[in-house]
């Protein structure tokens, strides 16, 4: 669902691979999170000097677009931007299936004869998902299939 605020700001809509930050999330970015060019190029060369540092993170090479959305995320606090992103090495490290791209036959389960991902995102960036609950046979349903296939 998309929220009254962004909704009310912007009514562009966004297709669903975007390649670019829209302008009001950046605006967003510098109201909420004092986010300024020299804030962002001093806390991600932190980041990037505690990474190099980490025997975890050492020989790793990342994005200054993914660095950014882990600072964004914990508010530019480097301790905590550091914390959360040993967690997700360790789990990339452990559950390295959870990061590979989805095939084309997953689409083909049950869930795609009801739910079907539109390509368009609504204005505040969330994806959006047609749920056809007319389409489900309530006899032959089951809970675990359809959790399965979410």
């Amino acid at each position: 669902m998309c929220s009254r605020t962004s909704a009310a700001q912007d009514k562009e809509v966004f297709p669903f691979l975007i390649d670019y930050v829209p302008e009001f999330a950046i605006r967003k970015c510098k109201e909420e999170l004092n986010e300024s060019p020299e804030r962002k190029e001093r806390t991600l060369h932190e980041l990037r000097s505690l990474l190099h540092e980490n025997e975890n993170t050492s020989g790793l090479q990342f994005h200054e677009d993914f660095l950014i959305q882990f600072l964004r995320r914990n508010k530019y606090r480097i301790p905590d931007t550091f914390q959360h992103f040993q967690n997700f090495v360790v789990l990339n490290k452990k559950e390295s299936y959870l990061f590979k791209s989805i095939l084309d036959h997953y689409f083909e389960t049950i869930s795609s004869k009801y739910m079907v991902l539109l390509p368009k995102r609504c204005p505040d960036g969330c994806a959006i998902v047609i749920f056809e609950v007319g389409k489900i046979c309530l006899v032959s349903f089951l809970l675990s299939k359809f959790l399965s296939a979410v």
